[in-house]
């Protein structure tokens, strides 16, 4: 799901950074980002990978490696579901549902 090329793709597409720089030892910190911009990575990783991460990604830090940060987020990430399509007006719901009140 998230692998070192597709967190190198995020990097240099979204924060402008070389491609040459990229390499799985490198800190976020060797690479200029603050904790601020490893918000903004999380919130990138949800929105282009359609997973979901936990509030709390303390262990992303600065010092942690562009693969340590593969790891974390293969383990921290989690699918997010598709909404259920809500019936169709006239359709029934659920068992007993018919979208409509009885004794109205």
């Amino acid at each position: 799901m998230i692998s070192f090329p597709v967190l190198a793709h995020l990097l240099s597409e979204h924060f402008g950074i070389e491609k040459s720089e990229l390499r799985p030892e490198a800190t976020f910190e060797e690479l200029e980002m603050d904790s601020l911009a490893l918000v903004e990575l999380a919130v990138i990783v949800e929105d282009k990978l359609g997973v979901r991460l936990p509030d709390n990604i303390d262990g992303l830090g600065l010092s942690a490696t562009l693969a340590e940060a593969v790891e974390f987020l293969e383990r921290a990430a989690r699918p997010v579901a598709p909404p259920e399509p809500a019936p169709a007006v006239g359709e029934r719901g659920p068992v007993g549902e018919t979208g409509s009140r009885s004794g109205s």
